[in-house]
């Protein structure tokens, strides 16, 4: 693989190698969350299918033309930029319909977990971070700082009216 990975693929097997070299546990959780689980992941036009056979992390690519069967995960560029960021967390991206999961409850919430062990790991781990700012380099993906601000001044504006209708209606002191 070149230094800098070009295919989704590419990407996910130098993020899993780094986390089990570096944190050989938490690639064993995601290993153990994941189980005999095969999940498809769409980041705009790229896809692959995901799984293990035993410990070898399996990736294969898929056409994305082809609709995504459950277990899945789409997401977009500016979507993991924003993450990487730090701009947005998960569970958000899951609630704002930036970051979609499909499947059984159960597997929704594996797959939420094994995402965020790995967004979790590469704040810590250098091969992962130098992955991250490579990733970053790719180039720009909006006025992704303009649109947090905007949700946070939009959060920061509906606890103020929440707060103040709760005021009003005397349940606050």
């Amino acid at each position: 693989m070149s230094s800098e990975p070009l295919h989704l693929k590419d990407w996910i097997g130098a993020l899993y190698a780094a986390l089990d070299q570096f944190e050989p546990h938490n690639a064993r959780a995601i290993r153990g969350i994941a189980g005999k689980l095969r999940a498809r992941i769409a980041l705009d036009k790229e896809a692959v299918s995901v799984g293990f056979r035993g410990p070898v992390l399996d990736i294969r690519k898929l056409k994305r033309s082809a609709p995504l069967a459950a277990p899945s995960g789409m997401t977009s560029r500016a979507c993991v930029t924003s993450i990487l960021f730090g701009y947005l967390g998960v569970s958000e991206a899951v609630a704002q319909g930036q970051l979609e999961l499909r499947g059984s409850a159960t597997e929704v919430i594996n797959i939420a977990a094994i995402i965020e062990i790995l967004v979790d790991a590469s704040t810590r781990i250098p091969p992962m971070q130098k992955l991250a700012d490579q990733y970053l380099a790719l180039g720009p993906t909006g006025d992704l700082r303009a649109e947090y601000l905007a949700r946070r001044a939009a959060k920061t504006a509906l606890l103020a009216h929440e707060r103040a209708f709760l005021e009003s209606a005397g349940l606050l002191e």
